[in-house]
């Protein structure tokens, strides 16, 4: 209000009242007009100035460590209630996840083979306790054509790698199908449907083989889970084909060592058979967690891919694998 009325005072002295007084009065009269004018705006300003000085120094005043601690303090409660909130939204969301996943794992069943989630309509429901897909059960291996066609792949494709048998192709070495209450009284074991294949060896010495030393005759029987699709079959017949070469060859290895060379065997029947679930086979082989399965699968590919087929074969018959 001042500044409007300064600015009406200063333009009514210099059109109307400096017209009227002489010229000698010219120069001084505005001084003093302006000066008298000045005297309100100029006290207004005196009192912003000494209103603002004291705000300040109320402030710096106040600015301690405890106000500064009780100022953060209060103003990161409204970020706390924040943060509160939040936290409160994730334990509820963690908790129905873990609610809902332990529901969707009681109501999905997943394929024994594959482990792909089946439709309700899609299921088939074995006696031991396994579930196959529709696709997985249309490649059952069952019938003894498909069982001769699998195994001759299988040997002739470690035969390749140097792999060689008292009987060339193991023609006379039969492979039953069995359930897994059979598989399981052959090993003497409880039931389990993650042993899916077993050999029996039995050494056979004649009377001269005696005498002059000679190597003794072996006949084996492979025993493999019923149910099994292709590749599974093919991969799980090479694991037993290696115990069969072991035991023709007398090698006694560790655990893992016989295992995971064993389980090369498989590795190559996987890679030989052209599948959409070879990916899936190759990958629960090569993570498996077992210490004698997994590892020792894990150590023998080590091995394999320093010195190939011939070079881990020549460990085990040392006994240096």
């Amino acid at each position: 209000m001042y500044e409007v009325l300064f600015c009406f005072c200063i333009l009514l002295h210099w059109r109307v009242f400096l017209p009227l007084v002489e010229s000698s009065c010219q120069i001084w009269f505005p001084m003093l007009t302006f000066a008298f004018l000045s005297l309100p705006l100029l006290r207004k300003t005196d009192v912003k100035i000494r209103k603002q000085n004291e705000k300040r120094e109320t402030k710096r005043k106040q600015e301690t460590v405890f106000y500064v601690f009780l100022r953060v303090s209060l103003a990161n409660i409204g970020k706390f209630k924040l943060s509160l909130k939040a936290l409160i939204l994730s334990v509820f969301t963690f908790i129905c996840f873990l609610v809902f996943s332990n529901a969707f794992r009681r109501t999905k069943i997943f394929c024994s083979s594959c482990s792909s989630i089946m439709a309700k309509e899609s299921q088939y429901a074995l006696p031991d306790g396994r579930y196959l897909c529709s696709v997985c059960r249309a490649q059952v291996i069952s019938q003894p054509d498909q069982i001769l066609k699998i195994k001759k792949l299988v040997i002739n494709r470690l035969i390749d790698e140097g792999v060689r048998f008292q009987e060339k192709r193991l023609e006379s070495v039969p492979i039953e199908i069995v359930n897994v209450n059979r598989l399981a009284q052959l090993r003497n074991q409880p039931p389990s449907i993650t042993q899916k294949g077993l050999t029996l060896t039995r050494s056979e010495m004649t009377l001269g083989g005696k005498l002059f030393g000679s190597t003794p005759k072996m006949s084996h029987h492979i025993y493999i889970l019923d149910n099994l699709i292709k590749i599974e079959f093919a991969g799980t017949l090479a694991h037993e084909i290696m115990h069969v070469w072991q035991n023709e060859n007398q090698i006694k290895l560790a655990a893992p060592q016989c295992e995971g060379l064993c389980n090369l065997g498989s590795w190559l029947a996987y890679n030989t058979i052209k599948s959409s679930k070879t990916p899936y086979f190759l990958k629960v082989m090569q993570e498996n967690p077992d210490p004698v399965y997994g590892d020792g699968f894990r150590h023998v590919y080590s091995k394999y891919q320093q010195v190939g087929w011939e070079g881990v074969l020549q460990l085990a018959r040392s006994g240096q694998l």
